[in-house]
């Protein structure tokens, strides 16, 4: 009851004299105003269109909720100071916990109030008749609670504490100096080079505000709510409240029965919230960059699967936590007549090796980029034996690929598992040094267990056998997708979706006639083994750093992966007729990536997905607009003038201006197809033969 009677006397002091009131109300209304102008553009077209997270991730109210309850934590902790405040509580007994429990409450009560407005208020806002996505949602009330809750609570008591310390003048110019360092300001403040790799970031460490709010929200990713966030702000929650126990401990001897339980409860979590934020985590971040320096500085080529050991099963345990942890069993067999005493895997280098057993006995190795150099015990791995392979790793950390609680994207062609394919994973490519991701596949059927510990809703390739296993056999590998994803079954495919794009399914007819003709093409003109896909994923698994469209769009027997940078869609409607045209480039793009690596040139694929595509639009009666712009582009900026090309490139546009440049069925296209996917020398001289003999086109330079 003397909490009560206290919290009650500090709301009236607070509405005293109404500074602090239209604050919090002017806070609210600055965060309100621009989720309203905003949700009239989404997914509104014709005023450009954004999605419904951005207006949230991007809202500059956060700078304002910061700096209010800085100085609500000063303006509260001052008025102890005047005597009157004094001689109430000098009759309460125990005052000096009554008036600081009350004090919290108060600012706690204004949280909870903002909250409810602002979520309330976004629900209204954002909710329609064909968005209204529970998840979606759900996470949106997260975050605020998170961003708008728990960040402002960390302030109010922080201003509180430097407060009691500094009791003069000075407190103003520190707390504004605070807000600059704990804000999303401070990147202002702490210089960061793009193009390097940072194991800690203080501008990261020190904001206390949403990370990546000069960016667009990643649909497939969501918001960032990773456990070290929370962890953060409940631990210097903690650590503020035991310097508030010591502070006023030693002025006022209070606490004399309680003193020790309530020190311990802080001390526990203190302690609990540090050791989990000193732990490694994977975190979503802008270091978009850092992939394409560390290529064009470790650069590696595919090397010759010269190795007599051979893999044949793979059991794999997954335990997507702060960070991946992997632990895989693997059957291998020496399939040589001689004794191996080494063997070298692939490892994609973001992956550290913890450890690596032979039949249950620890063996040597050497990591070193996207290679694992692994040594044999003396007596080597015996001619036609079989054995096991025990690798124990953990890692991850660019926005990618991931792994931890709130999402994974661990795709097929990369090697997030040990293979005796020993492709890198990008290489720089063209004339302008883009990173590209090198088609990898596991090259022969090998079987799989794989078991996820994760209470996400997971996709793979592999048939769900129970809950958080799977197991098939595939010469394809192993993909693993999960995120804020959701899924909508049609006659002949599954399409999964970020959550926040289910307007754009709403009417699924004209993305389902399309995929179904491109397909029937590839299969009826070129001949191409493709099928159907089973599942549609429509991921934005592209950053900045990628320079060249289609990186991220992968065809598989099973799988059709749409590729996108994060900010792509825009909250349009993306899949319309007049849209699909985009895409058929991507998608022939993919059927490009050969399982041989030492066939797949990049350059020579895209010039035959950009006339092709061209072809297949003019079939199905799409724009050409934007392929034909596409195909300007790699003629000039992307691929080169050496072996042969400059004479291809003459040619190719001699053949584009001819009518059966856009029929499907020219046997130019099904030679030049089969020339992508076999490992044949001197591909574009055999192209250029083709182009002057069969379809009478010369390489007169005019």
């Amino acid at each position: 009851m003397k909490v009560w009677n206290s919290y009650l006397f500090y709301v009236k002091l607070t509405c005293r004299t109404w500074v602090m009131p239209l604050l919090l109300v002017g806070n609210i209304g600055l965060i309100l105003y621009p989720l309203y102008l905003y949700s009239h553009y989404v997914d509104n077209a014709d005023l450009g269109g954004i999605d419904p997270a951005s207006p949230l991730v991007g809202s500059y109210g956060i700078f304002s909720l910061i700096l209010t309850y800085l100085f609500f934590g000063v303006y509260v902790t001052k008025l102890d100071e005047t005597a009157s405040i004094a001689e109430t509580f000098g009759v309460v007994e125990n005052s000096i916990a009554c008036k600081t429990l009350a004090k919290s409450f108060v600012a706690l009560s204004a949280i909870i109030l903002s909250l409810l407005v602002l979520y309330l208020s976004y629900l209204v806002l954002y909710v329609t008749s064909d968005f209204h996505s529970l998840r979606f949602f759900l996470h949106v009330g997260i975050y605020m609670l998170l961003y708008y809750g728990l960040t402002p609570f960390v302030m109010f008591l922080l201003g509180s504490v430097l407060t009691l310390v500094i009791r003069n003048k000075l407190i103003y110019p520190l707390i504004l100096m605070m807000f600059v360092l704990l804000s999303p300001m401070n990147a202002a403040i702490f210089p960061y080079d793009p193009t390097k790799a940072y194991s800690i970031r203080l501008d990261r460490l020190l904001n206390f505000g949403e990370p990546n709010m000069t960016r667009s929200y990643n649909s497939f990713y969501g918001f960032a709510l990773e456990p070290i966030r929370w962890m953060k702000s409940l631990f210097c929650m903690a650590l503020l409240c035991l310097f508030t126990i010591f502070i006023l401990k030693k002025r006022h001897a209070w606490f004399s029965n309680g003193f020790k339980r309530t020190l311990f409860c802080f001390l526990l979590i203190t302690g609990i919230t540090f050791t989990y934020i000193i732990s490694p985590h994977q975190t979503f971040n802008d270091d978009d960059l850092v992939i394409r320096n560390y290529y064009d500085t470790h650069r590696a080529n595919a090397a010759e699967m010269n190795s007599p050991i051979v893999f044949s099963h793979y059991d794999i345990h997954l335990q997507p936590k702060g960070q991946l942890n992997a632990f895989v069993k693997i059957k291998a067999e020496n399939t040589s007549n001689q004794i191996v005493q080494s063997m070298k895997v692939a490892l994609y280098h973001e992956l550290h090796i913890q450890q690596i057993k032979l039949d249950g006995k620890t063996v040597s190795f050497e990591q070193k980029q996207d290679f694992v150099n692994i040594h044999f015990s003396s007596g080597g791995w015996a001619p036609h034996t079989e054995k096991t392979l025990e690798f124990t790793y953990t890692g991850l950390h660019s926005n990618l690929y991931f792994a931890n609680t709130r999402a994974i994207y661990l795709p097929n062609y990369l090697s997030w598992l040990p293979s005796e394919d020993l492709t890198p994973a990008f290489q720089l490519v063209s004339k302008q040094r883009q990173i590209h991701r090198l088609p990898r596949l596991a090259h022969a059927q090998k079987s799989y267990d794989l078991y996820v510990n994760s209470g996400k809703e997971i996709y793979s390739n592999l048939p769900l056998k129970s809950e958080q296993h799977w197991s098939g056999t595939t010469d394809e590998g192993v993909s693993i997708i999960s995120g804020q994803l959701t899924s909508k079954k049609l006659s002949d495919f599954t399409l999964v979706y970020p959550n926040d794009w289910e307007s754009e399914f709403a009417d699924t007819t004209v993305l389902h006639r399309y995929v179904k003709a491109v397909t029937a093409i590839l299969q009826n003109q070129l001949h191409d083994q493709v099928h159907l896909p089973k599942s549609l994923y429509f991921l934005p698994n592209e950053n900045i750093g990628d320079g060249f469209s289609g990186e991220g769009t992968w065809w598989n027997n099973t799988d059709l992966i749409f590729g996108f940078r994060y900010y792509d869609r825009n909250g349009m409607n993306y899949f319309t007729k007049e849209n699909m045209s985009d895409f058929t480039y991507r998608l022939v793009l993919a059927r490009t990536k050969t399982m041989n690596s030492s066939s797949y040139d990049y350059e020579f694929n895209v010039l035959f997905a950009s006339a092709y595509a061209q072809a297949i639009n003019a079939q199905l009666h799409l724009s050409n607009e934007e392929a034909k712009d596409n195909l300007d582009f790699l003629l000039s900026s992307v691929v080169g003038d050496d072996g042969g090309k400059l004479a291809v490139k003459r040619l190719l546009l001699q053949w584009m201006k001819q009518p059966k440049a856009y029929d499907t069925r020219s046997p130019l296209y099904q030679s030049w197809y089969k020339l992508t996917k076999d490992d044949t020398p001197n591909k574009w001289t055999k192209l250029k033969d083709i182009l002057k003999e069969k379809e009478g086109t010369n390489d007169e330079h005019h």
